[in-house]
Order: structure tokens, then C-alpha cells, then sequence
């Protein structure tokens, strides 16, 4: 499990990570662990955006 640095931007997190897998066609259980992998990444750092890096490439835009 990660550790919880600051709770800020998880649920806006889970929505986008939910959202987005349902744009990409996931089954509504994957589109949830999709949800909860961008929530798990925001939580382990300290502000709501923290946990994603700019300028980046399209790939590294969708949480693991």
C-alpha cells in the first residue's frame, strides 16, 4: 500500500481515473482500479498534483 502523504485531489483523482477509463472503453470494475490507481498516486504526495510531472509524454499521463 502507499503511504498517505495528503488526502487533497483523491476523489477529484478517482473521478478522472474513472472517467477516463470509461472513455477507453474498461468494463466498470477496470475503469474503478484505474480510478484508484490515480487516487493512489495523489495521496502519495504532498498537494493535489504533486503526484503527476508536466510535460510529459501522453503515456505517462494514465497512472499505472
Amino acid at each position: 500500500a502507499a503511504a498517505v502523504v495528503d488526502t487533497t485531489g483523491a476523489g477529484d483523482a478517482f473521478a478522472a481515473g474513472l472517467a477516463a477509463g470509461l472513455l477507453h472503453a474498461e468494463a466498470l470494475p477496470d475503469a474503478c482500479r484505474s480510478g484508484n490507481a490515480a487516487a493512489r498516486r495523489v495521496i502519495s504526495a504532498l498537494g493535489a498534483i504533486a503526484g503527476w510531472g508536466y510535460g510529459s509524454s501522453g503515456a505517462d499521463a494514465r497512472p499505472e
